[in-house]
């Protein structure tokens, strides 16, 4: 009995360890734009490709431009999207960026959000 239950703790123990390095290695993770590729990089690691002329493009151009600070739909409507119906929450699940990504970089509230980015 006493066996198994020092096997458990063992098991245990690795995965807190494992969970421990899977959050620090989260934590190190840093957004870049290359314009000249319309690439998005999450390290060194190619997540998005832009085209030129869209509107992912202008968005991310934008909020890179304005890293670490409120951007809200008026910033954006008129010179990123063109429209009447823009919300938030639509802009940026319209990015296609992984959701653990938008999860580290954008702290998203109701009327605004902010790219933190280095």
């Amino acid at each position: 009995m006493y066996y198994y239950a020092m096997i458990s703790i063992n098991i245990l123990i690795c995965i807190m360890l494992i969970l421990l390095l899977l959050q620090l290695n989260e934590k190190d993770k840093i957004l870049t734009f290359n314009k000249k590729l319309n690439c998005i990089y999450s390290d060194k690691e190619k997540v998005l490709t832009l085209k030129k002329s869209s509107a992912n493009y202008r968005f991310f151009e934008f909020i890179f431009d304005n890293k670490n600070k409120p951007i809200y739909i008026s910033d954006l409507s008129g010179t990123v999207f063109f429209g009447d119906n823009i919300s938030i929450s639509k802009v940026i699940s319209n990015t296609k960026l992984p959701r653990h990504l938008i999860n580290k970089f954008f702290i998203i509230s109701s009327d605004h959000f902010v790219f933190n980015c280095q």
